[in-house]
């Protein structure tokens, strides 16, 4: 009797070759890359021409457009050099039939500024049929309150569920604020990054966007506010983004909004957001001080919280702010911790931070799940005692990534030395450390030469330091 054959187990090289077309098209819409067509002759031939980058002049944009309407392009990536005539030629874009990424970054020299009739122009791509995904960079321009008006009406566009535009310093005040706050009424937005720093749009502006927690299906909403005059009352209102029924994931930036205490304690309650689970919020160069910094400590009860960057540099906050803070390691979730509580050297250094704010910040080796810890505490009153207190983040059970800048404080020789042990962190593979302006010798520089060897290798080690004698 004759036995069956085995199985024929196919060459691993030839497996791509069975995949359906329509299967390769949405991994490779998964990657937002070209790469998976240079694999073989038959990804080349199904995939290429879908994905184009283009860096355009103005002499040949016509040429581009008409190219992008003629082929079966599916994501486009231009980076165009300003010229008089390019936006008509861009909305014409609106007229592809698979375009369903775009993003539109625009070059200009310091005289050449976009205004609202470019704004207006651009925001005819709302008709595009199949577009899903669309990021505009027009920072640094004087699109003003109209062109921002005119780019709300991308809330018409029917398949639309990620948008980023980056408005950066465009003048736009209250009225144009009120008007990109209509994009809630998009019917299919998830994902909104929207960047309004320095601009002018005020408390008033503030109240308007905060209504952006009425988007049905919004689950990720990036808000750059930097340098916009929000004040308390600002901050207040957009403490009500915690109602947004599926958001997981907020970034809120309002550094620079003349933000007191009654702002942060009003923020602090985004730990009531029922599904937050990423939060990256910036208070820098404001004055919430110690009182400020206890209540966002408050975020630690958020409950499903695993990812917080706080920012509070150059924010009035002493040592007993640090200590409330230092709280943050009974967050029971959280395994990623970005805490920047450096000053900046022209403010006054009273309100830094020493070694018994350092001593509490160590502490933080304590949180059950911490695997990732980026610590800034660049400018401070930290001494000698402080950095060996800071030593003991070795001791934190899971960590594997760590980042400590500790420039211009005052460890001394003694303070690296004691650093120098934290390559003796168990699962420790990523260890950044600034130590320069610190006052440390040879025999500190010394210790941290030693670091290089360790009984468990680190895979990325970097070192800053600046060292005050030779041997």
């Amino acid at each position: 009797r004759t036995p069956h054959p085995a199985p024929r187990t196919p060459h691993p090289g030839t497996m791509l070759l069975d995949v359906p077309r329509e299967i390769l098209l949405l991994v490779v819409n998964f990657l937002q890359t070209h790469t998976l067509s240079q694999t073989c002759q038959r990804t080349w031939r199904d995939l290429r021409g879908l994905y184009a980058l283009y860096r355009v002049r103005q002499e040949n944009i016509q040429a581009v457009a008409g190219s992008l309407l003629q082929y079966p392009v599916y994501v486009a990536h231009l980076i165009v050099r300003l010229g008089a005539d390019v936006t008509n030629a861009l909305a014409s874009l609106k007229e592809g039939q698979f375009l369903h990424t775009l993003s539109l970054e625009f070059n200009r020299s310091t005289s050449n500024h976009l205004g609202a009739d470019v704004a207006n122009a651009l925001a005819s791509l709302k008709e595009a049929p199949k577009l899903h995904t669309f990021r505009l960079y027009l920072s640094r321009n004087k699109i003003g309150d109209a062109g921002a008006q005119a780019l709300a009406s991308l809330k018409e566009a029917p398949k639309l569920h990620t948008l980023r535009l980056s408005l950066c310093g465009n003048k736009i005040k209250c009225a144009g604020a009120q008007a990109l706050a209509s994009l809630k009424e998009v019917p299919l937005l998830h994902t909104l990054y929207l960047d309004l720093s320095d601009n002018d749009i005020g408390c008033a502006g503030a109240k308007a966007l905060s209504s952006l927690k009425d988007a049905p299906l919004l689950h990720t909403l990036d808000l750059d506010l930097r340098s916009n005059m929000i004040a308390d009352a600002g901050a207040r209102a957009l403490a009500s983004l915690k109602d947004t029924p599926l958001m997981h994931t907020l970034c809120l930036d309002l550094a620079d909004n003349r933000i007191e205490c009654t702002g942060a304690q009003a923020l602090a309650s985004l730990k009531d957001a029922s599904l937050l689970h990423t939060l990256h919020l910036d208070l820098s160069c404001n004055k919430i001080g110690d009182a400020g910094a206890k209540t966002l400590a408050s975020l630690k009860e958020a409950p499903l919280l695993h990812t917080l960057h706080l920012y509070v540099s150059s924010s009035e906050i002493g040592d007993a702010g640090a200590q409330a803070l230092a709280s943050l390691k009974d967050a029971p979730l959280l395994h990623t911790l970005y805490l920047d509580l450096s000053q900046s050297y022209w403010m006054n250094i009273s309100h830094g931070i020493g070694d018994a704010g350092a001593r509490a910040l160590a502490s933080l080796k304590d949180t059950p799940l911490l695997h990732t810890l980026c610590l800034n505490l660049a400018d401070n009153n930290i001494e000698c005692a402080g950095a060996q207190a800071l030593a003991s983040l070795k001791d934190a059970s899971l960590m594997h990534t760590l980042r400590l800048q500790l420039s211009s404080n005052e460890i001394g020789n003694a303070g690296a030395q004691a650093l120098a042990s934290l390559k003796d962190a168990p699962f420790l593979h990523t260890l950044h450390l600034d130590l320069s302006y610190n006052k440390i010798g040879d025999a500190g520089a010394q210790a941290l030469d030693g670091m290089t060897t360790s009984t468990v290798p680190l895979l990325h080690l970097g070192l800053a330091c600046q060292y005050e004698d030779k041997s």
